[in-house]
């Protein structure tokens, strides 16, 4: 319980009282809802015999996401009990109680949750309650939770419109965690909640019902943020420096250059853009220099070694009349010119961002801004709105470069209601 800050242990405790059989949880960004969902968790399968169940939209993120979480917070003994008892066929983890965890993804959940025919449970947590179809809450409720002698159901969410069946069933007894109740998310990404738009904070920190006017833009969630400390982030770029899969990605202008650089790892699939430089009416050979020196100080990177591409234009002239290339090739840099078409690049880095294949370090906070408001969508348009767009244009040539040459190449719009 000591890594629990003070909202999340009352939630905790309100969770596991004697009259609470079903708990909605609604939060916003970094709020804490993955920490609380694993801890819970783990106490159920500490309670011997218990037969738990962990479900999700799909099974690479419980795989991702919510199990390392549990097995994080488990002691040495059961960590390694739990690894040593994990039947991936079968889906379940045992652990040393003699509790069982299975989990299942709900992208089919008719096929899937017929594995578990006569399967009752103790303790369930719907992660990502939001992305659920009504009918997954209705077989693990009212069918599957009643093994004796208790009964628990932990949904955790981001907030929804009133039209959604959280919503109708929910409302009015759900219990809300604030962003801003974390005492250990960063003062910089606590500073990028503070300056949203009223209405839009109303839902992303505050976890109000409702959806917020930017919500169709980019499907940004909590889990598109890195949090690794800089010496964690450091063994991470390490890694991905070592199997040559750094990336950067410029937006270049005669008075403003935007770069954003990146981490591809090949053992996930993801794009994890980890740093962010802006320049405004600096020689383009100044602004190399510093570039060098910067990726060569903060991460031991050098600057040749990093796979360049985005918009150099080559018509285009630095102040001394210089063009581009030449001034990159000078450098020993070779960057491929791509202009990718912004609709259709726009779709595969929302898609990516969905299918959480893009994250980004909460040191970006540029970056991160960027995504909230650097674009305006209208229908099947897409127009840009800020002085963020310069660096919202390099995250998106970044994705480019790397997925499309993956051949993901073809996506639409989400509907819109």
């Amino acid at each position: 319980m000591e890594i629990l800050f003070d909202k999340q242990k009352e939630i905790f405790k309100k969770f596991w009282g004697e009259n609470i059989r079903e708990l909605l949880v609604l939060g916003g960004y970094g709020s804490g809802k993955t920490t609380l969902g694993a801890i819970s968790t783990l106490f159920a399968l500490r309670i011997p015999n218990s037969v738990c169940l962990i479900t999700r939209e799909t099974e690479r993120e419980i795989i991702n996401t919510i199990i390392p979480k549990i097995l994080q917070f488990a002691t040495q003994e059961e960590r390694d009990y739990m690894l040593e008892n994990w039947d991936k066929h079968l889906k379940r983890l045992i652990h040393p109680s003699g509790s069982v965890l299975f989990y299942l993804s709900t992208s089919d959940w008719a096929n899937q949750f017929q594995k578990l025919a006569g399967y009752e449970f103790n303790y369930a947590l719907m992660d990502e309650a939001s992305l659920l179809p009504e009918e997954a809450y209705i077989e693990i409720a009212e069918k599957r939770l009643r093994r004796k002698p208790y009964q628990k159901l932990l949904l955790l969410s981001n907030p929804t419109g009133l039209d959604h069946w959280l919503y109708k069933r929910f409302a009015g007894k759900e219990i809300r965690i604030s962003s801003f109740d974390n005492p250990y998310l960063p003062e910089s990404f606590k500073e990028i909640l503070k300056n949203l738009p009223e209405e839009i904070k109303k839902v992303r920190v505050f976890g109000n019902w409702g959806y917020d006017i930017k919500q169709d833009v980019y499907m940004i969630t909590d889990e598109n943020f890195l949090r690794y400390d800089d010496n964690e982030l450091k063994l991470w770029v390490e890694k991905w420096y070592a199997c040559d899969e750094i990336y950067g990605a410029i937006d270049w202008g005669v008075s403003n250059m935007a770069i954003v650089i990146g981490g591809y790892d090949i053992d996930t699939e993801t794009l994890n853009i980890f740093d962010e430089y802006e320049f405004s009416y600096e020689r383009l050979d100044k602004i190399i220099e510093i570039l060098k020196e910067e990726l060569r100080k903060k991460w031991g990177i050098k600057i040749d070694r990093v796979k360049w591409c985005g918009d150099i234009g080559g018509k285009r002239k630095d102040w001394n009349l210089k063009n581009a290339f030449q001034i990159f090739a000078e450098a020993g840099i070779y960057v491929q010119h791509i202009t990718p078409p912004l609709l259709q690049s726009y779709q595969l880095e929302d898609f990516l961002i969905r299918q959480k294949k893009i994250k980004i370090h909460l040191r970006c906070s540029r970056v991160i801004s960027s995504y909230y408001s650097a674009y305006k969508r209208e229908k099947d348009k897409i127009e840009k709105i800020s002085e963020l767009e310069h660096i919202k244009d390099a995250t998106r040539y970044l994705s480019w470069a790397i997925f499309s040459a993956l051949r993901i190449t073809e996506y639409i719009l989400p509907y819109k209601q």
